[in-house]
């Protein structure tokens, strides 16, 4: 098929450029990609820019790469679930890189960058300055995604999850008065979507990169 960003023309030393599946995440919003003019990637009039998008565009350019597809998905455990599935070779989608995807996964390094758990609050609530740790996750209902890293220690310290497939499910839940807070990476900024933190832990800050499929 026609190559979303082109390339993947030259060979690698097997004698033909490897054929791979680029998964990225449409999340809201995102640290390192970001969508303008459109609801979805391939809408046409948008624009998808950023550091996540550079790196998908540096593959497939590249001499060693036949890039067959780019899918874009708003479900956090597609990001994973595709690789195993063989749908797609290689996520771009900001995955939190636990001892337990490790295992089994291959993670490119360097890292991206390292991001803590945090709890973000409508702007009507009272906040003076986030709180260290999760502490205020006790005895809150918090909207969180099916599959995040960070569930378990948001229940650690005593919260109730809301699961929502996707980023905007989970943020209109916490509009909606469907739960006290949202629990996300500490890298975020939700200031458009009138929210604020309340309270991050860094001190249980993991590791995000890129995924590569246990097949390749």
């Amino acid at each position: 098929t026609t190559p979303v960003f082109g390339g993947g023309e030259s060979v690698n030393a097997s004698g033909a450029p490897s054929d791979v599946t680029i998964l990225m995440y449409q999340g809201s919003p995102l640290p390192l990609a970001s969508l303008q003019g459109g609801e979805t990637f391939l809408e046409e009039g948008s624009t998808w820019s950023g550091m996540e998008v550079q790196i998908a565009k540096a593959i497939c350019a590249s001499s060693y790469f036949n890039c067959l597809e780019v899918l874009v998905t708003d479900n956090v455990d597609d990001r994973l679930s595709y690789l195993d599935q063989g749908i797609a070779n290689i996520s771009l989608g900001s995955i939190d890189v636990t001892q337990d995807r490790l295992d089994k996964y291959s993670f490119v390094q360097p890292m991206y960058f390292s991001a803590g758990p945090a709890i973000y609050v409508n702007q009507t609530v009272s906040v003076q300055e986030p709180e260290p740790g999760l502490e205020y996750a006790a005895g809150k209902t918090l909207c969180t995604l099916n599959g995040s890293a960070y569930n378990a220690q948001a229940e650690a310290k005593g919260a109730t999850l809301v699961y929502y497939n996707t980023s905007q499910a989970a943020i209109q839940g916490l509009s909606s008065g469907d739960c006290d807070g949202l629990l996300w990476d500490s890298s975020v900024s939700f200031e458009e979507e009138g929210l604020v933190q309340a309270s991050s832990d860094m001190s249980e800050a993991l590791p995000i990169g890129i995924a590569v499929a246990p097949s390749v």
